[in-house]
This record gives C-alpha cells, structure tokens and sequence, in this order.
C-alpha cells in the first residue's frame, strides 16, 4: 500500500511534467518537479514517523509468535528510513521518465546498485556482522544517492531549452506520421 502511493505519485507527476514540457510551458514542468519533491519529502517523513512509532502495533498485525514480533521491531527502524529514500526515488523517477531521460536514470539506478547498495549489504550484513538489519541498511543508502542524481539531474536542467528540444521532436514525430500515412493512402 506504501509503495503503491508513491508510484500513484511518480505516474501523476510524470503525466504532468510531460503534458507541460510538450506544450511547451517549462516553468510549470518545474514546478510540477519541485512540488513533487517536497510533497515526497513530506509524505514519507510522515509515513516514516508513524511506521517508527507503532512498529509494535505493526508487527501484532503480522504475527503473534513474540520472537518474530521482537525481530520485526528491531528491524522497524531500518524499515523506516527505507521509506524516505524509497518515495524520494520513484517519485523523482517519474519527473526523470517525463524529461526522456530514461538511459541516465537507467545508468544510475545501474550504478547505484551495484556500487553502493550491494557492496553496502555484504560489508553490513557479513563484514560487520548486523545480519538481516544489515542487508536491509543497505537500501536507505543507496537510495537516497540515486534520489539525490535524480535531484540533481532535475534541477540542473535547463527547462527551457528541454521543452524546446521536445517540441521540436513532436513536430518531427508528427510530420513522419503524416508522411507514413500519406504513403499508405497513396
């Protein structure tokens, strides 16, 4: 159901940020981008907080073996600070996809993975002995430093000269289409 909300979040403000830039209104696409931020930000702060504090009330959901509710408490915490890092990174993967800039998200996502979060896990995990807690401690990380490219990627962006550039390419895309379909007329 959490991640359900943000991927609900990241399609809405791709469908946004990709209606703006193609008519040709980049500050709205920004502005869509940054308000999509922020309310990520701000949502799974609060959805971090409350998973924090009713983590026992969470776990008695789930079972009611004493043993596998403790291991789910202590894990709670780690869970946590995966959300924020987790919202923050589908939701500005939708601001990326409606930018087109699908290789460089995939690249990063690529990167982060296998440069972070994996190596993360095992020195975690294996290294310094923290088990489960350890593979899961991981995830925040590497996350957060693909949410912070993704960041990075959309402010760094000229908007202007973006949405041009995806103007242009519909026009391009639109008169092929009518050269196609004057040929299959013909």
């Amino acid at each position: 159901f959490l991640f359900a909300t943000a991927i609900g979040i990241s399609f809405s403000t791709a469908s946004l940020v990709g209606n703006s830039l193609g008519a040709n209104q980049p500050e709205n696409a920004k502005r869509y981008a940054s308000m999509s931020v922020v309310l990520s930000l701000l949502l799974s702060t609060v959805i971090s907080t409350l998973t924090f504090l009713l983590r026992n009330e969470i776990a008695a959901m789930f079972t009611e073996h004493e043993e596998i509710a403790l291991y789910v408490v202590g894990l709670t915490p780690v869970m946590a600070s995966l959300i924020t890092g987790d919202f923050l990174q589908v939701i500005t993967g939708g601001v990326i996809r409606a930018m087109g800039y699908q290789k460089k998200a995939t690249v990063y996502c690529i990167l982060m993975y296998w440069l972070f979060i994996v190596p993360f896990a095992y020195l975690f995990a294996f290294k310094m002995e923290l088990g489960v807690n350890g593979l899961w401690l991981s995830s925040p990380i590497g996350l957060t430093l693909l949410s912070i490219a993704f960041i990075y990627v959309i402010f760094s962006t000229d908007w202007n000269v973006l949405s041009q550039q995806i103007v242009e390419r519909i026009q391009k895309e639109k008169e092929d289409m009518e050269k196609k379909q004057s040929i299959l007329r013909d």
